[in-house]
């Protein structure tokens, strides 16, 4: 008759745990650093480039200032036609508004 012998597991010290456990605190810790790493630099590099649009959208806006500036004559007045049809309309608009809250006071 044989009896099988189970094969045993070498029992671990506490010292050996320790130095196991250490190791992987030491990994996770390694690739939480370099994940982070990524992040900052690619939220530096995103800073970078909106500062670069930011000035690029600036020079757009003033390019035209250092041009040569074209004037065309669209349509001439005189000045019969300001008085007569434009300062009217604005006095009838005041007296309007004149009135309107006028009756709202009242």
């Amino acid at each position: 008759m044989s009896v099988e012998l189970e094969e045993r597991k070498p029992v671990q010290t506490r010292a050996a745990i320790q130095r196991e456990e250490s190791r992987l605190r030491l990994r996770a810790r390694k690739f939480l650093d370099r994940w982070a790493r990524v992040v900052i630099t690619s939220g530096g590099f995103a800073v970078i480039a909106s500062i670069v649009a930011i000035l690029f959208f600036i020079t757009l806006e003033i390019a035209p200032f250092f041009k040569p500036a074209n004037v065309a004559l669209v349509k001439s007045l005189s000045v019969g036609v300001l008085v007569n049809d434009l300062i009217p309309n604005a006095l009838g608009w005041w007296r309007w508004l004149w009135k309107k809250t006028r009756r709202l006071a009242i």
